[in-house]
């Protein structure tokens, strides 16, 4: 699963956080691919709040509709191993061949991994 680099997290004031938090969701569901993905990770890590894959697949879904290989493989993977949805390998497939079309090598090996143990393979 992709890195967080947190070192761009500015520190407010706890008087201006109702403000940050603001314009964090209007980055979020304004399309912003890299904050999308990085919230996944937040939620699929628990990472300062209560991990919750439900969630995670969610923004995830967001990030990789909008053409972004790595939560396009971060899909396949949870659909392969059924976190935050139903176990599917044929979803894990697709969402990992998109991935696989821009290059992304985790999403090749986890095709690989697949054909080997017959996942979702027809």
């Amino acid at each position: 699963m992709d890195q967080i680099n947190a070192s761009n997290v500015s520190k407010e004031s706890s008087k201006n956080q109702p403000d940050a938090i603001k314009r964090c969701l209007r980055t979020l569901f304004g399309g912003n691919v890299a904050a999308q993905r990085k919230l996944s990770y937040i939620y699929y890590q628990g990472l300062g709040v209560s991990q919750d894959y439900s969630k995670a697949f969610g923004w995830y879904l967001k990030a990789a509709k909008q053409g972004d290989d790595d939560a396009q493989s971060n899909l396949g993977y949870m659909y392969l191993e059924g976190k935050g949805i139903s176990q599917d390998y044929s979803k894990a497939m697709d969402w990992c061949f998109k991935a696989t079309e821009q290059g992304n090598a985790v999403a090749q090996s986890n095709l690989g991994h697949m054909y080997a143990q017959g996942q979702g393979v027809t």
